[in-house]
């Protein structure tokens, strides 16, 4: 029989994190609100599984979880976790950092399974299926519904079972090191939750003049600041085609006409500061001088020529030497594990210089490239000198 305690005071939190240090291996997952139902990154729940059991603790009725970021410190007990990406964002930000964590996504991708959500694999591995109809509630009300607290639960209580079908699958097909080094490289990730400043797109940034790319991001950066200060998503202050609407159009604009505005910013002294507030966006960036000519517009003959050569320099190693390592990497593990080890997207990064060959992690990832090179007797050395290059161009 599965339970599920909930813990919604400080005595009942530090009984359950004296019983979980009787545990080899737990599970844990995180619920929490990233600027859905309100503004920011707020952590609302966490599970940590035990045996057919699991606690189910409210951060919000708890003074401190400082026991509870020290238990997931501690590197002699084994976490299993579900693509965590999000859950350690939020865990490092709150200044814990997670020791010994085995993510069964990351198992599921290097055995080449296509669709690797837990529902999915939990459905075709142990025949379970789980209710999903509660992920995307408000996990900030109180009381929670047992409804929230079956599906929380849920989330953790099958990962050892999974965990141990999926583990005994790399050892069978030979890929327990590769496993090993995703677990070590994952406790030495550290996430990042930095206050956006910047919110254009590439896109914006490639396409827009100074002026309207200014204006645009000024006026992302004034709806963010009024979202904080009313605790609302920045969605729920003013959807994003209104904000490109207004910075498309004529500084004599009327707030009440704008679709999806917030009503407390529609009339009086609010809708008056707000609309002061983007006119002074518009007059800074006139002050400023800024150029209403599209980016694109700025490109000499030169620039152009020399955009061209490196467009085909970058054709050629993807098609010389990226492509075939992967064709040979889906063809001896199939193509969902290639594209995991070594994704279009890490190739385009790398090649315009966001990522750099030591970003190819685990090194077990690097080893492997270099070996396919070798066996297809492809020039790697092409590969460091493009990086040199291109360091040398930006610098």
């Amino acid at each position: 029989m599965i339970l599920f305690h909930l813990i919604e005071n400080d005595g009942q939190f530090y009984e359950g994190i004296k019983a979980l240090g009787h545990h080899p291996r737990v599970s844990f997952d995180l619920e929490f609100d990233r600027d859905r139902h309100t503004y920011g990154f707020d952590l609302c729940l966490v599970q940590v599984g035990f045996d057919d059991e699991c606690m189910i603790i409210d951060p919000l009725a708890v003074e401190s979880l400082q026991a509870l970021f020290d238990f997931f410190e501690d590197p002699s007990i084994q976490k299993l976790v579900h693509c965590p990406g999000e859950d350690l964002r939020l865990l490092h930000h709150l200044g814990c950092y997670p020791q010994n964590i085995a993510d069964t996504e990351v198992i599921a991708k290097l055995l080449n399974y296509e669709h690797t959500s837990l529902a999915k694999l939990l459905e075709i591995k142990c025949g379970v299926i789980l209710n999903k109809k509660q992920q995307q509630s408000n996990w900030h009300l109180r009381p929670l519904l047992d409804e929230q607290l079956k599906y929380a639960a849920d989330d953790v209580l099958y990962l050892p079972g999974l965990y141990d079908i999926l583990y005994a699958e790399a050892e069978q097909k030979g890929l327990a090191d590769w496993v090993q080094e995703e677990q070590e490289w994952l406790q030495t990730v550290k996430y990042t939750l930095e206050k956006k400043t910047d919110f254009l797109k590439p896109g914006d940034k490639k396409n827009l003049s100074p002026w309207h790319a200014y204006v645009l991001n000024e006026i992302f950066v004034l709806r963010d600041r009024i979202g904080e200060k009313k605790n609302k998503p920045a969605y729920m202050i003013m959807p994003e085609d209104s904000v490109r609407a207004l910075a498309e159009g004529s500084p004599e604009f009327h707030l009440q006409n704008l679709h999806g505005l917030h009503p407390s910013l529609r009339h009086g002294s609010a809708a008056a500061e707000l609309k002061d507030n983007i006119l002074r966006i518009f007059s800074t960036a006139n002050k400023n001088g800024l150029s209403k000519k599209a980016a694109r517009q700025f490109f000499s003959d030169e620039d152009r020529e020399q955009y061209q050569l490196q467009k085909n320099r970058q054709k050629w190693l993807k098609d010389g030497f990226w492509a075939p390592i992967q064709q040979k990497m889906a063809d001896q593990h199939g193509a969902f594990t290639a594209r995991y080890i070594l994704s279009n997207g890490w190739i385009t990064k790398w090649m315009n210089g966001e990522m750099f060959w030591k970003d190819l992690q685990p090194a077990y990832k690097q080893d492997l490239v270099k070996s396919y090179a070798a066996d297809l007797r492809l020039n790697y050395s092409e590969i460091e000198a493009y990086e040199q290059e291109f360091t040398q161009i930006a610098s």
